[in-house]
């Protein structure tokens, strides 16, 4: 996976003996984190998911994503057919030249033990 415009330098936290840098989706985490910890930063950057083919991000929901996986093999073949066709549809908007740069966001935070 390359994660183009990530413009930050995330440093680690010392955590004890352990070094951690934690990546979370949860907002709600930061106020958890605050009251635990002595030091911590919370930032959100837009990234971009270089992927190869329109097909690459179905291909790696249903190979490689536990829950989307297990809903995946349960479908029938025809439904399936079609998740594949519009999750490549959506990809195709993101086309850039030979790739296709599908925008996210990622929350990165970084914490230190009190």
């Amino acid at each position: 996976m390359n994660l183009r415009n990530l413009n930050t330098n995330v440093g680690s936290a010392r955590c004890g003996k352990i070094q951690c840098c934690l990546v979370v989706t949860d907002p709600a985490i930061h106020s958890l984190l605050d009251r635990c910890c002595s030091s911590f930063n919370f930032e959100t950057h837009l990234v971009e998911w270089d992927v190869p083919t329109p097909r690459y991000l179905f291909e790696a929901e249903r190979d490689a994503g536990v829950r989307t996986a297990g809903l995946l093999a349960r479908q029938a073949s025809d439904r399936l057919e079609a998740i594949m066709r519009a999750i490549g549809a959506g990809v195709r908007r993101y086309a850039k030249g030979d790739r296709f740069a599908i925008p996210m966001a990622a929350h990165i935070v970084v914490a230190s033990k009190r």
